[in-house]
């Protein structure tokens, strides 16, 4: 099933949308009304024909889709489910400034992990726009609980705000169930299509391929252990369980992954990430500037091994998870958003772990060991599902004892986002073979 990650169905000349084109939602509820409710059968030549998004009849009722556009300082949604009447928020009137939610922002100004924590939840339940997306989602929820096909529920958020909301945490009802915990939440963004050659606006953008996939082989991974304390114990952690090819220097790193043979399921990166007010700011290595590489330094490798053996990146680093437009100096069409996420994509990886702030060297290396751990255990599960599991875990232990420990584990495990298919799952090669 191809599930195209934008939902514009038409675009002027050089420039986007300000907003999807509705006659999907609008002859869904004229579907509504007349009584017809034969979703599963009859809706995927609108999705494609309003959107763009090709859908498999079998997987329709287990994908949700929540677009956030935004305008000026202001942003609505549109939520879309084969199986429900689609939901479009429109801006209130008077207009209401989106509050400044992220992580980024609250850090910014020296705020602890509680009060960020505590601003998100009373985010959800103030903003009219969530309760309103929260609202369809429970019913959602409840009416595929009563055909017995809740639990492969997933959503795909595709934000194409600067807002950097973090969805992940919003609380869906009080505080004990939270969106990322209850389901599995994947991302996605518009990113320009390098196979398309002189492209029209409407078709110039990377397909989201949602259908089961398999990553195959070993890990290579960067390692930092020149800075961080916790990086080597986490790397032979892993290495305790599957193959995994470690390299210390960045350079040895991106130079191997060039001429690569094998099958690669996890290309891992642990190591210091940045974020700046440029593009050439986004970087990731080491604390001397001289040994790391910015995101247009990579595009001087080779990164054909993700054509024949796509894997997933798992970025265990600072900021990289976060995407931002190039305001200076235009590497690209200034309206795509550009960052880790959408350079791996585009090369090919099937999806990619990243962070959306800052994160402790100790609590990284926790998530990560934990995220591999669940792996073993549970192997049948997506990359999504893995993640879903972390967080669940993270609130249950929050809810139960709020100490220091409790806290920032909550906190941290809910900085990481995952971009891409939904249905991937890993085969790791395990350590000896």
């Amino acid at each position: 099933m191809d599930l195209i990650g934008k939902v514009t169905a038409s675009k002027m000349a050089g420039q986007r949308s300000s907003r999807p084109d509705t006659k999907y939602a609008e002859e869904l509820m004229q579907k509504e009304e007349s009584g017809d409710r034969d979703i599963l059968e009859q809706d995927a030549e609108l999705l494609e024909e309003s959107f763009g998004i090709i859908l498999e009849k079998k997987f329709s009722w287990e994908i949700a889709i929540l677009y956030v556009e935004e305008n000026g300082n202001f942003y609505h949604i549109l939520a879309l489910h084969a199986n429900q009447n689609p939901l479009e928020t429109r801006l209130e009137n008077p207009p209401v400034p989106t509050p400044e939610l992220s992580f980024s922002k609250y850090m910014e100004e020296g705020h602890k992990p509680s009060t960020i924590i505590g601003s998100v939840r009373r985010f959800s339940k103030s903003s009219s726009q969530v309760r309103a997306f929260r609202g369809w989602l429970i019913r959602l929820k409840e009416r595929l609980t009563k055909i017995q096909k809740s639990d492969s529920l997933c959503l795909i958020i595709h934000d194409r705000t600067d807002f950097e909301i973090p969805w992940e945490m919003i609380s869906l009802k009080n505080n004990d169930e939270i969106l990322g915990a209850s389901l599995p939440v994947v991302r996605w963004q518009d990113i320009p299509d390098p196979e398309i050659y002189d492209p029209q606006p409407c078709d110039s953008t990377i397909k989201l391929r949602v259908k089961h996939d398999d990553c195959c082989g070993d890990i290579h991974a960067y390692t930092n252990i020149k800075d961080f304390k916790y990086t080597k114990q986490e790397i032979e952690a892993i290495e305790a369980h599957f193959k995994v090819h470690r390299y210390v220097e960045i350079k040895d790193f991106l130079n191997k992954l060039e001429r690569v043979k094998t099958n690669v399921s996890i290309v891992f990166i642990a190591s210091h990430g940045y974020f700046g007010t440029d593009i050439l700011k986004i970087s990731f290595g080491e604390q001397k500037e001289e040994n790391r590489q910015n995101l247009p330094e990579l595009e001087n490798y080779n990164w054909k091994f993700f054509k024949n053996s796509p894997g997933i990146v798992f970025m265990n680093c600072c900021h990289s998870g976060r995407l931002q437009k190039d305001k200076k100096y235009h590497l690209s069409d200034s309206n795509y958003r550009q960052g880790f996420a959408a350079f791996f994509l585009e090369k090919g990886a099937k999806g990619v772990i990243g962070t959306l702030e800052k994160i402790s060297d100790e609590y990284a290396a926790k998530i990560s060991k934990k995220f591999f751990e669940i792996h073993r255990a549970c192997p049948s599960l997506s990359v999504a599902e893995i993640l879903c599991s972390l967080r669940t875990e993270a609130v249950k232990n929050f809810n139960f004892q709020k100490n220091n420990e409790s806290e920032l584990f909550y906190f941290y495990t809910f900085m990481y986002v995952y971009y891409g298919n939904p249905m991937t799952m890993l085969k790791i090669t395990p350590s000896g073979e």
